[in-house]
This record gives structure tokens, C-alpha cells and sequence, in this order.
């Protein structure tokens, strides 16, 4: 993994480094660190997110009970998956 300089980033990121994690963000201005143009980076960003919105079935599927799943539910589904989702 590229290691980021933290005055690499633009003002934007950097807040949301300080203030909410905007991940969003923060992979746009990183993403040339990573050899990737913009649609390439939000590609990932849309694959991941698909599989990710899957998670419920996975956990099913490798037997987690349900109440695993509930505790487990805030980890998957914010806000962050949908605006993904919506890439």
C-alpha cells in the first residue's frame, strides 16, 4: 500500500481526514499515487460497493446467526455504500 503524505492531499481531503472520513474524497486526490485515472479509481469504488451490498448473503451463507449479522449491520450499510452504490 502507498504510504500518502498528509500535505499531499488538497485542503478538502485533509478536513475530512480531521473532521468525517470522506472516503469519497480522499480516493480522488489519491488516486494518482496509485497510477489510476478518476473513472478507473470510481470503477473500484463501484465494484467494491456491489460486492460489499451482497454482505448479508455472504454472512448467511458462511452460517453467521442473525443477531451477528444485526451487531454486524452498521459496518456495511451507511451512507458511504450508497453513495457508492450511486457511482
Amino acid at each position: 500500500m502507498t504510504n500518502i503524505a498528509y500535505g499531499a492531499l488538497s485542503t478538502a481531503a485533509r478536513f475530512s481526514l480531521l473532521g468525517t472520513l470522506d472516503f469519497f474524497v480522499i480516493f480522488e486526490e489519491a488516486s494518482e499515487y496509485f497510477a489510476l485515472a478518476l473513472p478507473q479509481a470510481r470503477a473500484i469504488i463501484k465494484e467494491v460497493a456491489t460486492v460489499t451490498a451482497k454482505w448479508r448473503d455472504t454472512a448467511r451463507a458462511v452460517g453467521a446467526r442473525s443477531a451477528e449479522i444485526t451487531r454486524m449491520a452498521s459496518a456495511f450499510e451507511h451512507d458511504d455504500l450508497k453513495r457508492a452504490l450511486a457511482i
